[in-house]
Formats: C-alpha cells, structure tokens, sequence
C-alpha cells in the first residue's frame, strides 16, 4: 500500500513540471512575436468601405414587385354575382366553356360608366398640366387660352346641368304614369283612401300595400312641387339624390304589387285575363324605374364630371391672372390626388358592371343572355374547379394605389398568378385590406393552409411617371439612432453626410418619407456598418 501512494505522488510530480515547462515555452513565444512584450491593443488599420448611391427620384419611381405573404386557399367553385344592375350587352361564354382566372364572361350596359371614367381621366389630365403649369409660370400669350378653356368648361356644366334636369323630369313623369295609372287599377280611391278591388291572403301585406299607396301619393305631389322651381343655378345634386331616394321608394312599392298580383287567383268576378295584363303591367313598371335610376345615376357622373372639369378651368385662370404663389402649387398636388381619387372611383364603377370569374375552371351554370335585364347582387353564374386555388394577401391603405384588380402576381418566384379582387374596406381585424390572388398555372403542388411569398406586379399612373409626388426609399437606406434616423448622402470628399428624416408607412421592402429629402438629392441605399463623417468610395451610382 505505502509503495502503490509513493508511486501516485511520483507521476502527480512529473506531470506538474510537465505543466511548467509548457507555460514557459508559451510565454516565451509571445515574447518571440510581440516585439513590445505585452502591447496587444494596437489598432488595425480599417478597411476601405464602398458604398452605392442613387436618386431620391429614381428610388421613388422605380417599380420593384410589392413583396408579401399570403395563404393558400382551395377554391373549389366560385357563384358569380352581379356588382351592377342593367342591360346585358355582351357574353362571350357559353355553358360547358373553359375559362381562366379574371376572364371576362358577360357585360352590363356601361356607357355612362365609360363616360365618367373617360371624364375623369380628363380632369386628372387637366390637373396634370395645371400643376405643372403652376411650378413652371404662364405666358401672357396663354391668359385668352384660358379664358376660352373656362368658358367651354361653364358650358359644359351649364349643358350638364340642363341635361340632368331633363332626366329628372323624364322620371317622375315616368314614376307618375306607372303609379296613377298603371297601379291604380289595383284599388279604389286610390289617392284618398285606397282600397285593394282582389283578395289578397295575406293581411299584413295588403295593409302595407294601402299604406304605401298613400305614402307614394305624398311622394309624387312633393316631387312634382320640386321640379316645378329647379333651375340650372340650383345645387343639383340635391334634386339627384331626391330622385334616387324617391324612386327607390316606388321601386320597393313595386316589388310587394308584384307579390300580390302573382298570388291572385281567377275567380268569378277575376278573369286569368284580367290578372296576367296586371302581371304585364307591374312587371314593366319595375323594369322603367330601374332605367330611372339608371339614368339617374348617369347624370349623376356626367354633372360630376362636367363640375370637376369647370373647377379645374377656373383654378388655372386664377392662376394665370394673379400669378403662382407656393400655396397654390400646394393645392394644386392636393386637387391632383383629388382627381386621382375620382379616377380609382370611376374605374371601380365600371369594373362592376363587367362580370369575371374569379377562379379557372368550367362554366356550370350561366343564366344570363344578351338583352336580359339584372339586378345588382343576383346570382348569374357558377365556375367549377376542383383544382383551383388561389392566394389571400393583406396589403396596407398605402400599397392599395400600387397595385389593381387584373395586376400580374408571381407566387413563390416562379408559378403564375392575378389579382382577381381587392376588398373595397379595411377588414375589422387585421386593419388592412384583402386582396385575393388566383393561381393562372395549373402544374402546382400548394396545398390549402400553406403560406407562400407573393411578388405583386405595381402599376404606374401617368401622374407617377411625370413627377414624384411620395418619397419611397429603400428600408435599408435608413440608419435607426436612439435618437433620431438619418440617411447618408457623400459629400464631394467622399465624407458621409447624415440627413435626419421622418418616417411614413411600409411599403413592401421600401418606406415612405415624409420630411427629410427632396427628389434631387442622391442618397446611400445601404446603411449598414457606417456611420457619419466616415470616408467612403462610390463604388456605384443607380440610375
């Protein structure tokens, strides 16, 4: 035992002088390599840093696909409502066709509709060239021009507003005959105490129906008192929105005559005879008021339009007479994206009266022909897919103007797809907008549920092509302080120069910028891993 711990005492000796001559060897080493003993703190001389550098112009105008995620969703049938009511002018599919996704299968009588869109990018046009006017100055020799333009404009208006009367009095003319004539062969005193001459099976509706005599009695007599003092210097927006709401009245009346003429039975002082001319009758009625409104309504976006277009001559002969100031170049970017506004309006107006199938698959069902007449919301067909799919995206109020119904998407960088609709409001939860996108190629492995990167071609507007009026720059050209965000611009040293700015909303891999940099000044698109008053090389300049 006393040998076996001599012998454990023996090699804990060697292996610890072992251990000291290593350390030696390793300080000496040091002292070898490090010519000032202990000095380890000398600084490394830094690297050259190259940087890139574009415009603030072309940054904003530049184009790249809006970048977003969505969620596959099985689509297996798709029912097709109308957005409109109207005439049926156009099919282009049968039953039984193939059709892709945003093919067009019919379309709803849209003259008035292409006429507000037509006027409306007139006024955007006019817009366009009135700010532009304002930032350049006006030629004295230009002031009868615009003398002219306004008086074509005031007569346009005047002749808008002409016209809109005449519709108008063409309606209650119409809703006039339909009711005193056509319906009241219905009742007794009709006007006074009106009394229904059938049976009618249902007690609530038959009282309803004597009331509401009475009611469109009153409706007629204060409409008719109206239009007797309207003038073309009168707000006639006003009378327009009577008159929609006056013959939406009639036309709900219409609806419950018509269910209690259909639930009549011939009897032996009733002949079928008798019962199927008040079906005709109603029936016709209900078709004149939905032209009413129609026409109405057409009125409605002409007079806008005719208005728009007068505001617009009037602001740039201000303009010309008093002279542009700073304000009045403010106002006119703002009038612009008024305009722009009306445009998206008029678009989305007629966008409803053409029907699409928002999915690639077989026409099911189709219950429409040309000539027929539709109401707003009734179902007129059903596609059929099994293997259809398509893609749900939310986007924010800002990328709603990038993109539109119709836009080219790629889905995972290589599979095909297009937005077949855009939610017309914010949804309640998400607070942005929801966007659906149908896959186009048919050879795809996306099951539902799974999430996938969606590259949304953008659109350009004309106004965007001609001048900037959002900054967007690159996220990555911002540099984040505790304190504040600044860009870099390179000074003529090839010093970095720190510009602080204020930050807008995302968009996509880009943001917006609301204070801090103007069109001309060329900016580093990437930020990371330097700070201000470094030296830098322009290694690129981005056009």
């Amino acid at each position: 035992m006393i040998t076996m711990i001599k012998n454990i005492y023996i090699t804990h000796a060697r292996i610890m002088i072992l251990v000291a001559f290593l350390c030696i060897g390793f300080g000496a080493g040091l002292i070898v390599f490090l010519p000032d003993g202990n000095d380890f703190s000398e600084d490394v001389p830094k690297e050259e840093q190259f940087v890139t550098v574009a415009s603030v112009r072309d940054l904003s105008l530049a184009k790249e696909p809006l970048p977003l995620l969505g969620t596959v969703k099985s689509e297996a049938e798709a029912s097709i409502r109308t957005q409109a009511q109207g005439e049926v002018v156009r099919v282009f599919v049968d039953l039984g066709d193939m059709v892709r996704a945003g093919a067009v299968l019919a379309e709803i009588e849209n003259s008035s509709q292409r006429a507000a869109v037509l006027s409306a990018e007139g006024a955007v046009a006019a817009a366009e060239a009135a700010l532009l006017k304002a930032k350049r100055g006006i030629r004295g020799e230009q002031q009868s021009i615009l003398e002219i333009e306004f008086t074509n404009a005031e007569n346009n208006l005047f002749e808008a507003k002409n016209a809109a009367i005449n519709t108008l009095n063409s309606s209650f003319i119409a809703s006039d005959n339909i009711i005193r004539n056509t319906v009241d062969q219905l009742y007794e005193n009709p006007r006074t105490n009106p009394r229904l001459i059938f049976l009618v099976k249902n007690f609530q509706l038959e009282t309803d129906l004597e009331s509401k005599r009475m009611q469109t009695e009153m409706i007629l007599t204060d409409w008719e008192a109206s239009l007797q003092s309207i003038s073309s210097d009168d707000d006639i927006f006003l009378f327009i929105d009577q008159a929609e709401k006056n013959l939406n009245t009639i036309r709900t009346f219409l609806d419950d005559v018509a269910s209690a003429v259909n639930g009549v039975a011939p009897s032996s002082n009733l002949t079928q005879l008798t019962i199927d001319s008040w079906k005709a009758g109603i029936g016709g009625a209900r078709t004149t008021i939905g032209g009413s409104l129609a026409s109405v309504s057409g009125v409605r976006t002409r007079l806008e339009g005719s208005n728009a277009s007068f505001e617009v001559a009037r602001k740039r002969l201000e303009e010309g007479m008093t002279g542009t100031r700073e304000e009045d170049i403010q106002s006119g970017e703002a009038f612009l994206t008024q305009m722009i506004g009306s445009l998206r309006g008029a678009e989305a107006n007629l966008g409803k009266t053409i029907i699409r199938s928002p999915i690639a698959g077989t026409v099911t069902q189709f219950d429409i022909e040309r000539g027929d007449f539709v109401s707003s919301f009734e179902p007129v067909a059903v596609v059929s897919n099994e293997s259809a799919l398509e893609v749900i995206v939310f986007i924010t109020e800002d990328e709603r103007s990038d993109i539109d119904i119709g836009s080219p998407a790629r889905i995972e960088g290589s599979i095909s797809g297009i937005v077949s609709s855009i939610a017309p409001a914010l949804d309640v939860r998400t607070r942005k907008i929801k966007v659906s996108i149908a896959i186009t190629d048919t050879d795809t492995h996306f099951t539902s549920g799974q999430s996938v990167r969606v590259d949304v071609e953008r659109i350009a507007r004309g106004s965007e092509l001609k001048d900037v009026n959002t900054i967007i720059i690159p996220v990555t050209a911002l540099k984040v302080h505790s304190e504040d965000v600044v860009v870099f611009t390179v000074d003529e040293s090839g010093r970095l120069v720190a510009h602080p700015v204020r930050q807008g909303s995302l968009v996509g891999r880009s943001i917006i910028i609301k204070e801090g940099l103007t069109p001309d000044m060329e900016i580093v698109i990437d930020a990371r891993g330097i700070e201000e008053g470094e030296y830098v090389i322009i290694s690129q300049k981005t056009y």
